[in-house]
């Protein structure tokens, strides 16, 4: 019948996962743990699971953050793995479907870190880890990516959220990062980014959205800000007050807020002090905290916890918290007075931190024991799912068993093993042993003894006798124990793939059986006693091909066999095992299954990770029954208490029953007392009833009376407000009257005072006219004095124009006779430009082919280099494995000597010396020679390689050595006298040959830049002439200039008589004709000045222009002698490279023939030792014979051996050193230079190009820089 499982219960919380508490509805919250997400009902104490999606890997992997739809429908897992996936859950199914699996291809991303939901829950937003830390903008229903941003390059991302009332604004905060982005047509667009200083506010880590899209952020100091509107608020937190309270000098890390979690009234925020504080809107649009809620310290460093999580219930009545040390709790808010200070409780029980170490099970009870890292020792009912007991220890227990009665238990620590008896409240250690580091403890089926393991020592103590029985023979450390069925034998498994039956009382090792595997735990079958063991990636036969295994257990009715592995997994295999692969695979942990049990009644089956995490499987058939067991179980109730225990209890009895009866006689009194009081009150009350009837009706009455009272006031006021109002209108008539009248009276003065201003302006008008007639006259006389003056200047000016007139011309034909001798010139100079361009350019184009050459030879060289590193990288492994096989040649003779030597100590007990031998033998020989035949292949294969190496190193130099001669060929045709220069620089083989072709080309070389200083000589001549000439044009260019001014000046004057004539009325046909004459030969003398200064722009114009072409000519030169200096610098460090990798590459050659011939040294040592022992091996039947050749192979090997190693290893000391010296040396030798030959180098380097002499580039680079110079 088929045997299957299924997750029961769970015991821990995923702390690392971001959003790891989340509620479902009132009862139900959602928390991670291992690779399941738990759906746990808080009142009714069910767990229902939903396993992550991730195929197990040995890589590291989990699940990383969740995230609920705000209608609480959807659900979104974040598992690591191979490639980031996400999960997409709908909640309202019965079995918890998965709606859409979301996943990138291309991205390789590993994980998301955090997430969320937009408010209509249709998008969702995933953040991915580093290095890349891009956002994902999904519609997740379409599978569709709709918008990817990079949030930050170096910061850490913490928290991404959607803005609640609109889904295309988002908010991303963490370790150096703040940032709101819009949606904008498919793209995430930065649209604030918060300046805030660092020093004083620390980095942004957390926030959430508070209505009127305002945002409450946390930052690492412990400071709260309020952004609203585009500016920061401060708001005050118990973390910022804690830090002011606190020591500056001290180390530890500030205290600071760790989660912020929005709710309608406010928000509520978590930090690392231990404390949730929440904060509710006041009314001038402020925060104001109104209550805290303290969590309680860690037991084990007595630290506040750190809240790393905060969910509100949906009717935001109970508060879930989690903390980094992996604990969930609770607090009602709807509670009564939720104070100023509140304490929060567990939300089911105490979970462990740590990593679980040890687990063991009860027979009698329904009680289990567990022990971890986090040095706590925890007891649980696996029928209530509730913890029993929990103690915290000063050190860490590394193992526990549980007493079969449930009443004792077995801790084993580093330091001791401690029996405890487990008390209604508590541990009471009862005995201690002196044993250190014990790794695995057991009791037996009936409890009277358990045994303890100490690296590869087995004790078995006897607790009621306190016997103690040791178990030797066991060689490498041991993993597991188990007790048969008896109790008078139990198993061990070690490391070296030993499986040891071991009687228990007499300590001899019954049976054993060695593998090649090493074994994690093992298990005794109760209805065959067969004995089933696991580790590595072997479970006995059946072998696993992808992961390992690290737990077994096996029901006891022996159907199935269940076994753990390192990726988490738990496998359910029938027994007895197929030999075919068959098995069902369940998910369970995020970390390695470390222990697993089965309980006894074979209901349900346990297993403890590595991650803390604690799971229970419910165990069934295949038609979901229970299993059929052997032997019915019945668990029985008893507990222990100590004396002391039950005085107490019987005297808190009586103190309570006195104080029940104290309490009834002050209730009494106070019911009595309460009655009179009562009374008292009632009659009072009836008095003060009929007192204020009466002060009614008074009241009454007076109310009438005023009413009457205020009638009558009321009539008067009308009568007499009548009155006044018909004596205020006769009054403002009467004043309007007055008004009207002293109007008419102003209106007769004003028109009185204008007809008198009117008279005096016409008699000063009058007088203004004669006076200005009387000025006119006087004008129009010096005019006509003026006009004569005139008329004797214009005919002064008439001879002087003419006079200039006539000097203009002569100098105008002189300066033409000088522009046509500047034109022949020009013409001249243009021929002689254009003659040079072309040698310049036929020059440029021999240097750039020289360039191109120079670069090719560049580049093989750096292939060159490519080549001789890659062959020195592969020098350097075939003598790093030389060196290992050295090493291991070694240690076997050593352990081969060592052997030897302690059987020398039998030589005079023939019966031990044969016995030990035989041991040596079989050590050294037989089991030697199965090895040696594995390693054959190995061996042929490395020398295939080798081989293969040479073979290529080979024809790599003959490749080299043709490569020159071709190229030397080529360049020869196509390039002419610079081009052969050039190539017999860098022809490192003619360089090598012939030092006297060096002179000779460094002399043609030398000529050929002689005839290039000539040329330039000869520029210089000529632009010296062409200065000269600009010298007497420039001249020209100012007399003309001067000619010009007079001109300007003589038209000034012209045009100053002109206006004078035109000004004058008798002189218009006089002032005509001159100005006529005038205008005429001004045009004359501008056409004549245009044309000269047009010639002078055009001979101004080709001179530049001819100085220009001179100019960018010698820089393109200039600039081509530049690069053709720095190719050839860099031809030279690559030749100078090339020849320090081949010396080096020699040196390792000489270092690699040194290790092989050590290797055969030891090869050899090696076989003769073998064939003398097997000498020896003849010899066993005849002890006298056997002791001779023993004590001669002892005396060849050990004594005389121990004089002849030393100088051995000092003479290899001495050839190593004098070979680095040697290297060293020719490291600093000149590239020319011949290496010395290596004696058994069995590859054989190319001749590659190198430079021989330096003196030549010296030359070359000299000779540039002297021409650059000149030019």
């Amino acid at each position: 019948m088929k045997v299957e499982v299924g997750p029961h219960h769970i015991f821990s919380l995923s702390q690392k996962a971001r959003n790891n508490l989340i509620f479902l509805d009132e009862q139900t919250i959602v928390f991670p743990s291992g690779n399941n997400c738990a759906l746990y009902n808080i009142h009714q104490g069910w767990t229902k699971f939903i396993p992550g999606l991730m195929l197990y890997t040995q890589e590291q992997q989990g699940i990383k953050a969740l995230a609920i739809s705000p209608d609480r429908r959807y659900l979104a897992v974040s598992e690591r793995g191979v490639q980031a996936t996400v999960s997409i859950y709908d909640l309202q199914t019965e079995q918890c479907t998965i709606s859409q699996v979301l996943m990138l291809n291309g991205y390789g991303i590993l994980e998301f870190v955090c997430m969320a939901f937009s408010a209509d829950s249709k998008y969702l937003l995933c953040q991915s880890g580093g290095p890349n830390w891009n956002l994902f903008y999904w519609d997740w229903e379409k599978d569709e990516v709709i918008a990817v941003v990079n949030t930050t390059k170096v910061g850490i991302v913490t928290q991404v959220s959607f803005n609640p009332v609109d889904h295309t604004q988002i908010c991303v905060s963490g370790k150096y990062v703040f940032k709101i982005f819009q949606l904008v047509n498919d793209c995430l667009k930065k649209i604030r980014t918060l300046n805030i200083d660092i020093k004083s506010h620390g980095n942004i880590k957390y926030h959430a959205w508070l209505p009127g899209d305002s945002i409450v952020l946390s930052t690492e100091k412990g400071k709260l800000l309020l952004l609203k509107d585009g500016e920061l608020h401060n708001l005050r937190s118990s973390s910022e007050r804690q830090m002011e309270k606190s020591d500056p000098s001290s180390t530890a890390a500030p205290p600071h807020i760790t989660a912020i979690r929005a709710f309608s009234k406010g928000f509520a925020c978590g930090s690392t002090l231990g404390e949730v504080c929440l904060y509710e809107k006041t009314e001038y649009n402020g925060y104001m905290k109104a209550a805290e809620i303290r969590i309680p310290q860690d037991a084990c460093s007595n630290e506040p916890q750190e809240v790393i999580e905060m969910y509100l219930s949906p009717s935001e009545e109970t508060l879930a918290i989690s903390t980094r040390q992996g604990q969930i709790y609770h607090v009602n808010l709807a509670s009564v007075e939720i104070s100023q200070s509140k304490q929060a409780n567990y939300l089911f029980h105490l979970l462990h931190l740590g990593s679980i170490t040890g687990l063991s099970v009860c027979s009698s009870k329904t009680l289990f024991a567990t022990c971890s890292k986090d040095n706590s020792v925890c007891i649980w009912n696996y029928k209530t799912n509730s913890l029993e007991l929990h103690k915290e220890f000063p050190e860490k227990p590394n193992c526990i068993s549980l007493h079969p009665n449930g009443l004792s238990i077995v801790v084993g620590f580093s330091t001791k093993v401690c029996l405890m008896n487990l008390l209604v409240d508590e541990f009471h250690t009862v005995q201690e042993f002196d044993m250190h580091d014990c790794s695995e403890c057991v009791f037996n089926h009936d409890g009277n003894m358990f045994a303890a393991v100490t690296n590869n020592l087995i004790s078995v103590i006897n607790i009621r006798t306190g016997k103690v029985v040791k178990l030797n023979g066991q060689i490498s450390k041991v993993q597991s124990v188990k007790w048969c069925k008896n109790d008078h034998h139990l198993v061990s498994c070690g490391m070296d793939g030993s499986i040891n039956e071991w009687n228990a009382v007499t300590g001899v090792c019954k049976s054993k059986n060695k593998t090649s595997c090493s074994y994690t735990d093992v298990v005794i079958s109760d209805s065959s006693e067969s004995i089933i063991s696991v580790g590595g990636f072997i479970i006995r036969e059946v072998a696993s091909r992808d992961m390992a295994y690290t737990a077994i257990a096996m029901t006891h009715s022996g159907q199935a066999v269940f076994v753990g592995t390192a990726a988490g997994t738990v496998r359910v295999m029938q027994y007895p095992l197929q030999e075919e692969r068959s098995w069902t695979e369940h998910q369970a942990h995020s970390g390695p299954i470390t222990k697993m049990f089965v309980t006894p009644d074979d209901q349900y089956l346990v297993t403890a990770s590595g991650d803390g995490s604690l799971l229970m499987w419910s165990i069934a058939d295949q038609n979901g029954c229970k299993l059929s067991m052997v032997k019915e179980t019945c668990f029985i109730e008893e507990v222990l208490c100590s004396k002391a225990f039950l005085e107490k209890k019987d005297q808190s009895i009586l103190e309570v029953q006195s104080q029940m009866e104290l309490q009834k006689e002050e209730l009494e009194c106070k019911l009595n007392q309460t009655q009179v009081d009562y009374e008292k009150v009632q009659e009072s009350f009836l008095q003060q009833i009929e007192a204020l009837k009466d002060q009614i009706q008074m009241l009454h009455n007076e109310k009438e009376e005023q009413k009457v009272s205020q009638e009558k006031a009321l009539a008067e006021m009308r009568e007499n407000h009548a009155i006044e109002l018909k004596h205020q209108s006769n009054s403002f008539e009467n004043d309007m009257f007055k008004v009207f009248s002293v109007q008419a009276e102003m209106r007769q003065d004003y028109e009185q005072s204008l007809r008198n201003q009117e008279d005096n302006h016409f008699h000063t008008t009058m007088d203004m006219k004669r006076a200005y007639e009387q000025l006119l006259q006087q004008q129009q006389d010096k005019v006509h004095f003026y006009e004569e003056k005139l008329k004797e200047l214009q005919e002064n000016v008439d001879s002087k124009f003419k006079d200039s007139l006539l000097q203009n011309s002569q100098k105008l034909q002189a300066e033409k006779e000088t522009n046509k001798t500047l034109q022949d010139e020009k013409q001249h100079m243009e021929k002689q430009i254009w003659r040079l361009k072309g040698e310049i350019q036929d020059q440029c184009l021999e240097i750039s082919q020289l360039k191109a050459t120079v670069e090719e030879i560049n580049v093989k060289n750096k292939e060159t280099i490519e080549d001789l590193q890659q062959k020195m990288k592969k020098q350097e492994e075939e003598l790093c494995r030389e060196r290992k096989k050295v090493i291991n040649l070694k240690t076997l003779v050593r352990r081969m000597k060592a052997d030897i030597n302690d059987c020398s100590s039998f030589v005079n007990q023939p019966h031990h010396l044969r016995k030990n031998f035989i041991r040596l033998h079989k050590s050294y020989i037989e089991e030697a020679d199965v090895r040696l035949r594995v390693m054959a292949g190995v061996v042929q294969q490395q020398t295939r390689q080798r081989a293969q190496l040479q073979g290529t190193v080979a024809s790599l130099a003959q490749n080299q050595a043709v490569e020159p001669k071709t190229q030397q060929a080529d360049c020869c045709k196509s390039l002419k006298q610079q081009t052969e220069v050039l190539q017999e620089v860098k022809n490192s083989k003619e360089m090598q040959n012939s030092t006297a072709e060096l002179d000779e080309i460094c002399l043609r070389y030398k000529q050929e830049l002689q005839a290039e200083r000539e040329i330039c000589s000869q520029l210089k001549y000529e632009m010296n002439l062409l200065e000269k000439q600009m010298v007497q044009f420039w001249k020209i260019k100012g007399e003309i200039q001067d000619q010009n001014l007079e001109i300007n000046m003589i038209k000034e004057k012209v045009q100053s008589l002109y206006d004078q004539h035109k000004n004058a009325k008798k002189f218009q046909k006089v002032n005509k004709e001159q100005t006529k004459t005038v205008q005429e030969q001004e045009t004359h003398l501008q056409d004549i000045v245009e044309m000269h200064e047009k010639g002078k722009k055009q001979n101004k114009a080709a001179l530049t222009s001819i100085k220009n072409q001179l100019n960018e000519l010698i820089e393109e030169k200039k600039l081509f002698l530049k690069k053709l200096e720095a190719e050839v610098k860099i031809n030279n460090k690559n030749q100078q490279t090339i020849n320090e990798l081949k010396e080096k590459l020699k040196v390792k050659e000489k270092e690699l023939c040194t290790e092989r011939q050590r290797v055969r040294n030891g090869s050899l040592l090696l076989d003769k030792i073998k064939a003398d022992i097997q000498t020896c091996s003849d010899f066993l039947g005849q002890p006298g014979m056997l002791k001779a050749n023993f004590t001669k192979l002892y005396r060849n090997y050990i004594k005389d051996a121990e004089r002849r190693v030393v100088p051995i290893e000092d003479k290899n000391l001495l050839d190593r050193t004098r070979v680095s010296r040697t290297t060293k040396i020719n490291a600093r030798v000149s590239a020319a230079r011949a290496p010395p030959k290596t004696e058994r180098c069995p590859v054989t380097l190319p001749q590659l190009p190198s430079t021989r002499s330096r003196r030549p580039d010296k030359d070359f680079l000299k000779t540039i820089d002297t021409f650059t110079r000149k030019l």
